[in-house]
């Protein structure tokens, strides 16, 4: 089934039957992105003294307890409740429709003043075309390299991965962006004391606050350990970012991304 839609002044046939998956599957078996070093996320069948949730062990159907941490296990995805003291679930915030997005393949450059590698307000100037400006409202960032190894890459403490920098936040939310999505473990830098300046500035939060102070929470969202084959080329597409109903702040998120033809 295909689906046309209008944005702007074009019309567009999305190709639901092309459909791209560009989350990271969660294999409980085998090998997972890690960061923080936080546990292995683990699927076991549920016993008690009167039954057994596993057919190879005489059950009669298969179902196991989950342990995980959503925010450094595996692809998710993200709202304000994640950084403020208020109580704001995902699953309100997200709206569950075709969101028109950009993909752009960025190598992250070494900051001067620290040595890190960084996407900077520059690099993502540089993406920027005003003809597809209406396909910003998700903006999809590749780093350079880009292994398939993400998919299960574990990030060490004194592993810092690149992050995008303040300026380059300001700048994609002034092109208004609503929905960011990287194949990084965070937009932030790892080891930053807490002070998540990128979250902040995306959710207009205080620097160094974790209150609301009273305005309506941010719609926006970020999602993050997301994983973009090299065969996904640079470019407009619809996404379609599916969530866990879960009622926290981050859930388990299914990005899948459509290409479209222009009618």
């Amino acid at each position: 089934m295909n689906v046309s839609v209008e944005l702007g002044n074009k019309s567009y046939r999305i190709l639901t039957d092309q459909s791209l998956d560009i989350g990271i599957s969660l294999d409980f078996n085998g090998s997972q992105p890690n960061f923080f070093g936080v546990e292995k996320a683990t699927a076991i069948a549920y016993e008690n003294e009167n039954v057994v949730g596993d057919t190879m062990r005489g059950g009669g159907c298969n179902f196991q307890t989950v342990h995980f941490t959503p925010q450094c296990n595996g692809t998710h995805t993200e709202c304000v409740g994640h950084i403020v003291n208020e109580n704001i679930c995902i699953s309100d915030i997200l709206p569950d429709i075709m969101i028109p997005a950009t993909v752009i393949t960025v190598s992250p450059e070494t900051d001067s003043s620290s040595d890190d590698f960084v996407i900077s307000e520059s690099l993502i100037q540089s993406h920027w075309k005003t003809d597809a400006s209406e396909f910003w409202n998700a903006l999809i960032i590749r780093t350079l390299p880009n292994p398939p190894e993400k998919k299960y890459k574990t990030y060490a403490p004194d592993d810092i991965p690149p992050y995008i920098t303040r300026d380059a936040i300001s700048y994609i939310k002034s092109k208004g962006t609503d929905h960011v999505l990287v194949d990084l473990p965070s937009i932030d830098r790892a080891q930053d004391e807490g002070k998540l300046k990128g979250h902040h500035e995306f959710w207009d939060v205080e620097q160094g606050k974790h209150t609301l102070n009273n305005t309506n929470p941010s719609q926006r969202t970020i999602t993050e350990m997301i994983f973009i084959p090299d065969e996904i080329s640079d470019g407009s597409y619809f996404l379609n970012l599916q969530i866990a109903g879960f009622a926290l702040d981050s859930a388990p998120s299914r990005p899948i991304l459509y290409p479209m033809e222009t009618l």
